[in-house]
């Protein structure tokens, strides 16, 4: 089973997340969730590809399970409310920028524990979700989480982002993870 994911959430962590049942009835009444699984996973909608757009010209996709004990197909998870917020990265993690200098800050693994990096350039502090992650990670206290999506593979369309941010009354963001 691939770790590689395409998450979206809410970017700034200070605000309170939206509740995940109406995060949930947002996304099933906008058709890019259908009828949730057992397992707590949300298979596909109908309209999941009108918001969430593939890159390339033939990307192998799957949109359904093989079988009942297929994991490898693209499905949707939610995560949280985390308090505190966690730091979303993966393999393909690389250093924030700050968001003062725009200059890369290293070493960035303490971000892990949550506490805000200071930059070795320009000595500016930033929160974690004001870094400049690059869509390499992704910090908050919740996500909405959809497996088996590689980086740059597909991106959330402004369309869902925008809705998003005017329903749940938050700027969101997104990042890869693999």
């Amino acid at each position: 089973m691939s770790n590689a994911s395409l998450l979206l959430y809410p970017s700034n962590s200070t605000q309170p997340p939206p509740l995940l049942g109406d995060l949930a009835a947002y996304l099933y009444q906008r058709g890019v969730i259908a009828t949730p699984l057992p397992t707590h996973r949300y298979p596909l909608g109908d309209h999941f590809l009108r918001d969430i757009a593939f890159m390339g010209c033939s990307p192998a996709i799957r949109l359904e399970p093989a079988g009942s004990d297929d994991h490898g197909y693209c499905y949707l998870t939610l995560e949280g409310p985390f308090d505190p917020p966690q730091l979303r990265h993966g393999r393909n993690t690389r250093p924030p920028r700050c968001p003062h200098c725009h200059q890369g800050i290293t070493p960035w693994q303490a971000a892990i524990s949550g506490t805000p990096l200071p930059c070795p350039h320009c000595h500016h502090t930033a929160p974690l979700d004001q870094l400049l992650w690059r869509h390499n990670a992704g910090y908050a206290r919740l996500f909405i989480t959809i497996h088996n999506i590689f980086p740059g593979e597909a991106i959330p369309q402004p369309g869902l982002l925008n809705d998003l941010t005017a329903t749940f009354n938050q700027p969101w963001g997104y990042c890869f993870r693999s």
